[in-house]
């Protein structure tokens, strides 16, 4: 199957993670994305941080210590969250544990659990105790802050706009003679341009596929993967007038600006 770029409509960053793209979180105050990669067979995880405006990676396959036991809860002000479990086999969270951009720890805290990012810091609550009570913390420095403050505070989250399911194509969509189009096919509108993510199915094998158009008229269209056994509920999102699809087997990042 062939790519379709009428209009020079490429990738911008094209990066293969060593092991299976677990978690990406998007800073809800800053064009930076973290993707957090998990590799089973040496039990390590890597983490990256992407910045959109540099269009780089500004921290790339950062191992931290003690990394399979940690896990990403968010990027916040261009640092990193973290949690680990109180053991593999009660998945109960404890701790927030804090990275900057280089990779370097900056503060972290084993009696407290991270519940959300907040305009004045973050909220957490006691790790192990219930019902939770929220805590107000410095973001930078994971001190407590006033009680009193609590009330001021309001959530923030990331601007990310996830397609949604089109029962109907507004165009035929470019399938070959062997390929049946499966449902449900994902679709967002983007700057004037319609953003589909589709799977067909091909000998009992399923392919997913990205498409680009714009009044009717394709103007990319790419293989995001295939000969798959299941298809991937996961299409594609949108952050910062750009789009970011997972492929090949879930280990590679595409980001596409529009």
């Amino acid at each position: 199957m062939s790519s379709i770029n009428k209009y020079n409509i490429n990738p911008i960053s094209e990066k293969k993670f060593d092991g299976i793209i677990w978690k990406i979180k998007a800073d809800p105050l800053a064009p930076l994305l973290a993707i957090e990669a998990r590799n089973a067979d040496t039990r390590s995880t890597s983490i990256s941080i992407y910045n959109i405006e540099k269009q780089q990676y500004i921290l790339e396959d950062y191992t931290p210590a003690h990394s399979w036991d940690i896990h990403l809860d968010c990027l916040y002000k261009g640092n990193l969250f973290f949690h680990i479990y109180s053991n593999e086999e009660v998945p109960q969270r404890r701790g927030i544990i804090v990275y900057d951009a280089k990779g370097t720890l900056i503060w972290q805290r084993f009696d407290k659990i991270l519940l959300q990012t907040d305009t004045l810091g973050i909220l957490a609550a006691e790790a192990g105790i219930f019902p939770l009570k929220a805590l107000l913390l410095n973001a930078d420095t994971g001190q407590e802050l006033q009680a009193a403050d609590l009330h001021l505070s309001t959530a923030v989250h990331p601007d990310i706009q996830v397609p949604e399911p089109l029962e109907t194509p507004t165009l035929p969509l470019p399938l070959t003679s062997s390929e049946t189009l499966c449902q449900p096919v994902l679709a967002a509108t983007v700057n004037n341009m319609l953003v589909y993510a589709f799977h067909t199915q091909d000998n009992g094998k399923y392919n997913q596929q990205l498409l680009l158009a714009q009044k009717n008229e394709i103007l990319y269209h790419t293989l995001l993967e295939k000969q798959m056994e299941k298809m991937n509920p996961e299409g594609f999102f949108v952050f910062e007038k750009h789009i970011f699809c997972i492929s090949d087997k879930k280990q590679r990042l595409l980001v596409i600006k529009i």
